[in-house]
């Protein structure tokens, strides 16, 4: 019986957090076969790569070389649009786990997908628990009026609220059809934002300390009673079944963005 062929991924991004944890499960994953990389910053060796892994400068002669049927991004907000551009202009799929970017650059992204018939794959959050959580947090606030987030995330992280938390929350309101919660007020405010940010009446409260690594609670509350959603990572080998499930299908959806995991596991709902 003959072998199906391997699904080439390139990873842009490669020698941060992330990236380097995704080298690895590529490496392992029967089906997909990595075939480059490219990262602004040249400074480890990625031995974990693979002989056939070549490390380049820039995605354009990444992708120009390399001719893959993916490219995976784990960069910076500002790097989105341009490496989707890229990807569009040489018939590349496209998936990114970059965290927090606005309704503007997901707009422009659905364009790109639909313009040049690509798939384009946004993942706020490629856990499998923290999609799960966003999927309970969104059928708890048809039945709450009062909701905020606590997100919790390393010291190092660049953005704050995180994007799942905002999408934590944006999900939480689509489902009461737009329907904004409502946000206590303090009539006394000793300390300015103490109350955190704001979207559409869900508070989101952001933390960041040496230790952690990414952790989000949902805080429900309504008469004489409060729902506590919480979910932990302890380690980023978290995010790999979804990313690697995210490389697997975003070929099977030409001509549009895919935004959140939750699409790819219940697509029955997807744009509910």
């Amino acid at each position: 019986m003959a072998a199906h062929p391997s699904i080439t991924v390139a990873v842009h991004g490669a020698t941060g957090r992330m990236g380097r944890v995704l080298l690895n499960a590529i490496e392992h994953a029967h089906d997909l076969r990595l075939v480059g990389t490219a990262s602004r910053s040249t400074a480890i060796a990625l031995t974990e790569a693979g002989e056939d892994a070549r490390l380049h400068d820039t995605v354009e002669s990444m992708l120009a070389a390399e001719r893959p049927d993916v490219v995976v991004d784990f960069s910076a907000r500002d790097a989105v649009l341009p490496l989707a551009r890229a990807a569009a202009q040489s018939g590349v799929d496209f998936v990114t786990g970059t965290s927090g970017l606005s309704p503007e650059i997901l707009e422009e992204l659905r364009a790109i997908a639909d313009d040049h018939n690509i798939g384009v794959m946004v993942g706020p959050n490629f856990s499998l628990g923290a999609v799960v959580l966003e999927r309970v947090a969104r059928e708890a606030g048809r039945h709450f009026d009062h909701a905020e987030i606590i997100e919790m995330h390393h010291a190092g992280k660049a953005d704050a609220p995180s994007g799942s938390a905002m999408a934590t929350a944006r999900t939480m309101v689509e489902a009461r059809d737009g329907k904004a919660f409502t946000n206590a007020e303090s009539r006394v405010v000793n300390v300015d934002d103490v109350r955190g940010g704001d979207i559409s009446g869900v508070a989101i409260h952001s933390v960041r300390l040496p230790g952690l690594m990414a952790h989000q609670q949902v805080l429900l509350g309504g008469p004489g009673e409060t729902l506590t959603l919480r979910h932990d990572v302890i380690d980023r080998e978290s995010y790999m079944p979804g990313v690697l499930l995210a490389i697997r299908e975003v070929g099977n959806r030409h001509g549009q963005l895919t935004y959140g995991l939750g699409a790819l596991l219940w697509p029955e709902q997807e744009g509910e």
